[in-house]
């Protein structure tokens, strides 16, 4: 096919390139039949694609194109190098070496082609910055579609907690998160969670959110509880807390 790629920003593939705090998590090495219980509305929309391209698909594209990929905890897969950046390029090769045409700067003139099929791809609006600033809503109501009113997900979640804006930069590994509704727990995650100026962030604070957001929306109580230690009972723990400290010697305390 002879393919035309307009694109709006100077850059291709901004927002590929800061992704997962710059190391781009391309997909999950799990089982593809796992992948659409992981789907959260209307997966079998998504299911026919997934049946021709799945993550196992993915892993070999990418190792193709000369990306050299690795498997962390919970089965992630993340290019070796720990750059985002080789993603987004070996992304751009591939369109360059198939003839694919690109032009930069689209924003803000007209351009007229024909083609027999158009393929929008927008991004939401997330980030404005990298060029995600919602105008596939707009370009959807402009041509009738109803459009469902937007709101944030894969977000990080905002605490009341005054003590949190002194926890700038911790990340926690193999946590356990529970997210409470009015009291109830509703929803357990379990890797990383990190805390910034934003808030309470990581990927545990962001599969977790879409609820968050949709019970406040719904001028519900939202609560996060957080076990910092999920492989450990409350006594196993005291007495590693005893015992540590125990070898500690009293300068260590100030």
């Amino acid at each position: 096919h002879r393919v035309l790629l307009l694109e709006k920003m100077e850059k291709s593939g901004r927002k590929v390139r800061i992704t997962g705090k710059g190391r781009c998590n391309v997909t999950n090495a799990r089982p593809p039949e796992e992948f659409a219980g992981q789907v959260r509305t209307n997966a079998e929309f998504f299911s026919t694609a997934f049946a021709e391209f799945n993550n196992r698909a993915t892993i070999r594209f990418f190792e193709r194109l000369g990306v050299k990929l690795d498997v962390e905890r919970g089965e992630r897969v993340f290019p070796r190098s720990g750059k985002a950046w080789d993603i987004a390029n070996a992304l751009l090769e591939y369109c360059v070496d198939n003839g694919v045409k690109i032009v930069y700067d689209t924003r803000g003139f007209e351009r007229k082609e024909e083609c027999p099929r158009v393929i929008v791809a927008t991004g939401g609006v997330s980030y404005p910055a990298t060029g995600s600033t919602g105008d596939g809503y707009v370009f959807a109501a402009d041509t009738g579609h109803a459009v469902e009113p937007v709101r944030p997900s894969l977000t990080p979640l905002v605490s009341s907690c005054l003590w949190i804006k002194n926890m700038n930069g911790l990340l926690l590994r193999n946590v356990r998160a529970t997210l409470c509704i009015d009291g109830e727990a509703v929803r357990e995650e379990f890797g990383e969670l990190g805390f910034s100026e934003r808030g309470i962030e990581g990927a545990v604070a962001l599969r977790m959110s879409r609820d968050a957001v949709d019970a406040l929306i719904d001028g519900k109580g939202v609560g996060l509880m957080v076990d910092l230690k999920p492989g450990l009972t409350e006594e196993m723990l005291r007495e590693r807390i005893a015992r540590e400290m125990a070898d500690m010697g009293p300068e260590e305390f100030f």
